[in-house]
């Protein structure tokens, strides 16, 4: 499938009126030495292997495959254009003089709905006007990601491609109309790469393209915290745009005090960071959660703790209630129902969910489940500066003073672990923490 993603590479061969080609095997070029020359293929795949460089093989009609294993550290993000002009004795007789580009970049692709990830080169994408280039240091793993490579979330994406939106890094190059923002600056941002169809905007790849708009510089504080508190943008456009909540102020509204809002799933990241703004904007929050969270989920913010698998969840939120707004910020099947009778006990009413109303559930009369793309808003020009506010005066406000702390992170590895985070998260065997991957290593 990486044929159409590393150029191939052609082959003029001396004394002899044919010609053929190179084909890259899965990986990443890396420099050898200029005019390394050898008289035989052995020694060369002997030499190459020891410095860990890459693995040459001929096979018939001389053609020579290379499939590179390993990437020499960058010092920065410009994409060098190297030539390696190598003689290279394949036969007593035939002499190939090869042209190659170094690519810098690596990436974890996603070759199509159903398929595993896959890792490969991909090339430093170039920042457009109001862009920046990052090198990424921390990606954040979203369940959002897993349900886009089984198809549950139906996005029209042109595969293969890379996916992934939220990263924290460093800014290498800067656009034009950038002003914001320059080289070495430490940044989260939100690149919506999972939504844009373009690879280059993908968070899982060493580096990537990211708009200034969904941007915030981090200061000292850790590429790991930052990451995880900037999740917070989510939750923020569920309460704030598609529940109208008030958003939070230095003085909050005295009255929100007395209005509750439900937060279902309130361990999750999502569910955490919503607590905490709801909270942060005077609401008196009710977070269900497993008990082993009752602490996480009562640091954030929330008033009331009712454990989700409690027998008497639907009557302890039925009496708690009535509620200003319900988000299922993480919810099964089985928790449907359970909103479902908590509103209708109180009238009727909606919940809004991150993943919608599940298929085989039926809710009672006068309540309904709602689904929206959460992200969408970050897209839309009409509300920039709902999106201006969130990412350079709120998320950047709470990293500076240090109120929000971040939701704890496990580093799972490298590009080779985005699938078994993906895996970990459709499991449901993440609970009270984030799953992030470090493309650098």
């Amino acid at each position: 499938m990486f044929n159409n993603l590393v150029s191939t590479v052609p082959i003029q061969l001396r004394n002899h009126s044919s010609s053929t080609q190179i084909r890259p095997y899965l990986g990443t070029i890396v420099i050898v030495k200029p005019l390394f020359a050898i008289a035989k293929p052995v020694v060369l795949q002997s030499w190459l292997r020891k410095h860990q460089t890459c693995i040459v093989r001929t096979v018939p009609d001389h053609v020579l495959q290379i499939g590179y294993i390993r990437t020499l550290p960058p010092h920065n993000a410009q994409t060098k254009k190297l030539t390696l002009n190598t003689s290279l004795t394949v036969s007593n007789h035939f002499f190939l003089n090869i042209s190659m580009a170094e690519y810098q970049n690596k990436a974890a692709w996603l070759p199509g709905v159903g398929k595993q990830v896959e890792i490969g080169p991909a090339e430093i994408p170039e920042p457009g006007p109001g862009e920046l280039l990052i090198e990424v240091k921390v990606v954040a793993a979203q369940p959002a990601e897993y349900k886009i490579q089984e198809g549950t979330l139906p996005y029209q994406l042109n595969y293969p491609t890379i996916i992934g939106i939220s990263f924290s890094g460093v800014v290498v190059k800067v656009g034009t109309e950038v002003s914001r923002f320059k080289k070495g600056d430490r940044i989260v941002t939100n690149s919506a790469g999972s939504i844009r169809n373009d690879p280059r905007f993908g968070a899982y790849q060493k580096y990537a393209v990211t708009t200034q708009e969904m941007t915030a510089k981090i200061g000292e504080v850790s590429f790991e915290a930052a990451v995880s508190i900037s999740s917070l943008a989510y939750p923020a456009s569920a309460l704030f745009i598609h529940l109208h909540l008030e958003k939070p102020a230095e003085h909050p509204n005295p009255e929100n005090k007395n209005k509750k809002v439900l937060i279902w799933g309130a361990s999750s990241s999502f569910g955490a960071y919503a607590t905490y703004l709801a909270a942060r904007a005077g609401y008196t929050v009710v977070g269900v959660a497993s008990s082993k969270n009752a602490q996480l989920v009562k640091s954030f913010g929330a008033v009331h703790f009712v454990d989700r698998r409690s027998p008497t969840v639907t009557q302890e939120l039925i009496d708690i209630g009535p509620f200003e707004a319900v988000l299922a910020a993480a919810d099964a099947a089985q928790d449907q129902p359970v909103l479902g009778a908590v509103l209708a006990a109180h009238g009727g009413g909606s919940f809004l969910s991150t993943m919608g109303l599940r298929p085989g559930v039926e809710l009672p009369p006068g309540v309904q489940g709602n689904f929206v793309a959460i992200m969408d808003v970050y897209l839309d020009p009409k509300t920039r500066d709902f999106t201006t506010w969130v990412w350079w005066d709120f998320l950047e406000s709470e990293l500076a003073s240090g109120r929000l702390q971040p939701v704890p992170v496990q580093i799972l590895g490298g590009l080779d672990k985005v699938q078994e985070a993906w895996n970990l998260l459709k499991a449901g065997k993440v609970s009270g923490q984030r799953l992030a991957i470090t493309p650098g290593l």
